[in-house]
């Protein structure tokens, strides 16, 4: 198991991750994490699938749109480009937790051409809504196998990684079978009604000019409320919001083949400066290194 320090625990975990998965990699990651105390507020995406368990502590999880309040076995499965996070308002105690990170093209990878890995995964969570929950045998299992690849972190030997695709094989199958017949849970709450339909409308309209004004207009409410508001509710600003959701859209666009200044100005920019500008501060590189790694 890997232990950390707090400090260095919530310095980690509000990384805005991106295809090297913040430790020099592309293609996978695992941990296997107990903060003692951690306060965090946040909602992220990624380019590659999250796996998360939960183990122990009462952390608040948002997924699109939806809240999940994960009890001791609950799987969550974030694909690419999900919006997700942590919006508990208070401090976590004890927060156990396993996590693998795997890109789609080590999926196809450990499938062989037998076994559509990425796009079962995908199919999993257009069923229930991102979330599962393990039996204990299950969870077992599921844990013992993230903590073999997390034990061989940073061994790049050939018998290790093989060892690693091995367990991560393991894993995934695991999953599958508890995902095939598993019931919908109905865990998921939605957000309060009005900062859900907010949100919502963001995420359908980002790649047009927006204004806090025309926003609070739309629900008729004052901006002074929308503001406090919606910095209450995800911990950051309308602004701060529209903008990442841009840059969530403008990385789908990349990764689909657009162009760098397409995705920018599809995605809702009006410059390509203030894209490059954003897109720097909010993944921690720049689009042209982002465009590369999707290559590696």
């Amino acid at each position: 198991m890997t232990r950390k320090h707090p400090a260095q625990e919530l310095e980690e975990d509000v990384l805005v991750r991106t295809s090297n998965m913040g430790q020099g990699r592309s293609d996978y990651e695992a941990f296997h994490t107990l903060s003692p105390a951690i306060h965090l507020r946040e909602i992220h995406t990624h380019d590659f699938f999250e796996l998360y368990i939960h183990l122990n502590g009462f952390p608040r999880l948002y997924v699109d749109n939806k809240i999940v309040t994960p009890q001791r076995g609950s799987l969550m499965i974030f694909p690419p480009f999900v919006m997700h996070g942590i919006i508990s308002q208070d401090t976590i105690r004890n927060y156990e937790r396993v996590v693998l990170f795997i890109s789609s093209g080590m999926l196809h990878q450990l499938g062989q051409g037998l076994l559509p890995l990425e796009q079962r995964l995908l199919d999993c969570t257009r069923r229930t809504g991102y979330h599962y929950q393990l039996d204990e045998a299950a969870l077992s299992l599921c844990t013992t196998c993230i903590d073999r690849v997390a034990q061989n972190t940073g061994d790049e030997r050939p018998e290790s990684r093989l060892a690693d695709y091995a367990a991560m094989t393991e894993f995934l199958l695991q999953i599958l079978r508890v995902t095939q017949e598993a019931p919908m849970l109905q865990s998921a709450q939605p957000s309060p009604d009005t900062i859900q339909r907010v949100m919502a409308y963001i995420n359908e309209h980002y790649a047009q000019p927006l204004t806090l004004e025309e926003i609070a207009d739309a629900f008729f409410i004052s901006k002074s409320y929308l503001s406090h508001e919606f910095v209450r509710y995800t911990n950051t600003s309308v602004y701060e919001y529209i903008q990442f959701r841009r840059i969530c859209g403008a990385k789908l666009l990349i990764a689909s083949g657009v162009s760098l200044t397409d995705a920018a100005f599809q995605s809702g920019f009006n410059s390509y400066s203030s894209f490059l500008r954003t897109f720097r501060k909010t993944v921690g590189i720049s689009p042209t290194d982002f465009q590369r790694n999707l290559g590696k």
